[in-house]
């Protein structure tokens, strides 16, 4: 289960239709649904993951305090309930992304260049420095997570390392959380 940050709108409100988790999906803003109401099984169990996190705890990684969007949808046939943050440069290009994925264990899947990590019941990291790019994914009890976070543009006084750093807490604070 791997959720692409795609088709996010200015400031850090989602949108777009060529996302695998899109508005109108069951539990998107103004669908009239709920996260974790969906078809696949599980998938009412699945934590709305926007209430792991507080917006004050987003703003030292985003550097500032983000609002927040929930989303659910499927990607690859597996329910996903996802939070979606985002910054913009003063050029109004994408700064910062960063989102929370929460889906049944079933989704928990490493990919072949994923490094093991210590968090929840197992997990792995897979970075790409060059791209400024980490992926947290774990599984605790019968849930699975990825944490994705991108820098494109360091926010002024920021270096990867420390954004690294910051990313890695907020991962381990959420799956802190999870039930």
């Amino acid at each position: 289960m791997m959720v692409a940050a795609a088709g996010l709108s200015s400031g850090f409100v989602c949108s777009g239709d060529d996302d695998p988790i899109s508005a109108g999906a069951a539990g998107a803003p103004g669908s009239g649904g709920s996260p974790g109401a969906g078809g696949a099984p599980g998938a009412a169990m699945i934590p709305d993951p926007c209430t792991l996190l507080t917006p004050e705890e987003w703003a030292p990684l985003m550097s500032m305090t983000p609002m927040v969007e929930p989303r659910t949808g499927a990607a690859g046939g597996v329910t996903v309930n996802r939070c979606d943050w985002t910054s913009r440069a003063a050029a109004g290009t994408k700064a910062q992304s960063s989102n929370l994925s929460l889906a049944v264990a079933g989704g928990f899947s490493p990919t072949p260049m994923s490094m093991p990590f210590a968090i929840g019941d197992a997990g792995y990291i897979d970075q790409f420095a060059l791209a400024r790019t980490v992926n947290f994914g774990w599984k605790k009890g019968a849930l699975s997570a990825i944490f994705h976070y991108s820098a494109l543009a360091l926010p002024p006084g920021k270096t990867w390392p420390e954004l690294l750093d910051a990313a890695t807490a907020l991962a381990r604070q959420a799956a802190s959380r999870m039930p």
